[in-house]
């Protein structure tokens, strides 16, 4: 029963973050559309994100968690800088990055990701 529980959970979990990854998509066309304040080199690093982010997410879909998580990094990294700290794509990151800590039953790196995705939601 609690295999199943489990198996339950990260179904629910994968659900998810591919429902993360479509809206991230959106969230980070229309951001690009109204943050005018951004040079050209910021906008091309926010592109650079979103290019990441696209190849985290095949990673992803083939569970090649290992590979995901540098890239991930990469990518919260480039949004903390460039973007508020209240911003959707920060937070889509860090929610991101934490759920692939937990899909590899990595609870402690997951846990403050968790948390720093509550304050910053």
């Amino acid at each position: 029963m609690r295999v199943r529980t489990q198996s339950k959970k990260y179904s629910i979990w994968a659900m998810t973050l591919t429902g993360a990854f479509a809206i991230l998509g959106q969230v980070t066309t229309v951001a690009a559309q109204t943050n005018h304040a951004l040079s050209s080199a910021q906008s091309a690093d926010l592109g650079e994100a979103e290019r990441i982010t696209r190849q985290a997410e095949q990673l992803y879909n083939r569970q090649d968690y290992d590979a995901v998580i540098p890239l991930q990094k990469r990518v919260l990294t480039l949004r903390e800088q460039f973007l508020s700290p209240h911003h959707p794509d920060v937070a889509s990151s860090v929610y991101t990055l934490a759920h692939i800590y937990e899909r590899q039953g990595n609870y402690s790196e997951a846990k403050p990701l968790d948390q720093k995705f509550l304050a910053v939601a």
